[in-house]
């Protein structure tokens, strides 16, 4: 654990995967930092408004979105690959290495991606005798999976074991507005890193309308994978895509969804029985031996926190009542892709947030190097 006497106090707003990986980030550097959640994965509340928590509900692998022409996302996917894969080794932290494969019905669909090059991936074809019907192309490479709820609390955990401190967020009064964060810790804050998700759109000082929900739907089922399938089509052409990702305590998450705008938590009969039809066909082993269908755990819906114009990355200030400017580093709307950015993200968030406490650096200069070290430090500390 790092001293942190006399250290700026930093407040990190949300305690999901982005805001969790840029908390141990920062309180591993040294730094006093508090993180203000409905509640904590470790320590789940009741109270939490279910669509603000989206991290939990998530079937997590790496598979980059990012398109040939978006380095950035390209870079933070390729260093959370690398930090993921040095993480891996840790006992029950979570993560699983697997086999993906991936296919398409129409092979005009396909696009080679821009992580095919990385050599330990093992990107390859697969021959077509060994696809399922109806499919005319597919591919294999390694990738990392996450045992989400398993991987969060332990994040958390690390989290507290760094020195940091998690904080409920306050009901009385109850938080409404960005500027109350000023005086819930004792010295206030020198920063406030904004990880709030959905909770963007509605939280006073922020209110970004542009942030919006992409409904997912899964599936929770208990069998014995041991490889991811995934078959998005034409990217996201349609409002369902599907996949398979095991969690390495033999459930197996199946979905799913791509439903933008759409805030309804229930889950759809009709539309689990679809994604049930669609993962057996991608993925027979999902249904146990000597049955006829899967063995059904749960069924759940999660919103992703998606944005319009996408991810918000900035700085703002915000008078703290004293006359004193207090910057806030908005870090929201990673839509589908925030466990496969995360500590890429967060390592930008971080050396963002230095440098505003350092004298105002916009975070201009940051580059892939720059992203490289703070994580390097970071894994040799673990």
């Amino acid at each position: 654990m790092f001293s942190t006497k006399g250290q700026p106090n930093i407040i990190v707003i949300g305690a999901g995967v982005q805001g969790l990986s840029v908390a141990c980030l920062l309180q591993s550097r040294g730094h006093k930092v508090t993180i203000v959640s409905h509640s904590s994965p470790s320590n789940p509340s009741p109270n939490t408004p279910t669509h603000h928590f989206t991290s939990p509900k998530a079937g997590a692998n790496w598979f980059s979105f990012a398109e040939k022409d978006d380095i950035r996302l390209q870079e933070w996917d390729a260093l959370t690959l690398q930090t993921l894969k040095t993480l891996s080794p840790v006992p029950n932290l979570g993560i699983h290495k697997l086999p993906c494969n991936q296919y398409w019905k129409n092979t005009e669909d396909y696009e080679k991606p821009w992580y095919a090059d990385i050599d330990h991936l093992k990107y390859e074809k697969l021959p077509t005798s060994s696809l399922p019907p109806s499919y005319k192309k597919g591919i294999k490479f390694d990738t990392l999976t996450i045992n989400v709820p398993v991987y969060l609390s332990n994040l958390s955990q690390l989290f507290l074991s760094l020195g940091g401190t998690f904080l409920p967020v306050p009901t009385s009064p109850p938080l409404t507005h960005i500027t109350q964060t000023f005086t819930i810790t004792t010295p206030p804050p020198t920063l406030i890193i904004n990880c709030t998700g959905l909770g963007s759109r509605t939280l006073g000082g922020v209110e970004d309308k542009d942030v919006y929900p992409t409904r997912g739907q899964t599936v929770l089922v208990k069998a014995a994978v041991e490889r991811t399938v995934v078959d998005f089509g034409g990217r996201f052409g349609g409002d369902e895509v599907t996949y398979v990702i095991p969690r390495g305590d033999g459930t197996v998450i199946l979905g799913g969804t791509y439903q933008p705008n759409d805030w309804n938590l229930t889950p759809d009969p009709e539309t689990a029985m679809r994604i049930i039809t669609r993962c057996t066909a991608i993925c027979p082993e999902i249904v146990p031996p000597g049955q006829t269908s899967p063995h059904i755990l749960t069924h759940d819906v999660g919103l992703r926190p998606s944005r319009k114009g996408g991810l918000r990355l900035e700085v703002e200030k915000f008078d703290n009542g004293s006359g004193e400017l207090v910057p806030v580093v908005h870090n929201y709307g990673h839509g589908g892709y925030g466990y496969q950015s995360s500590w890429g993200c967060a390592a930008e968030v971080a050396l963002l947030a230095e440098g505003q406490l350092k004298g105002g650096a916009d975070g201009g200069n940051i580059n892939l190097e720059d992203r490289q070290g703070i994580l390097l430090e970071f894994e040799r500390m673990l």
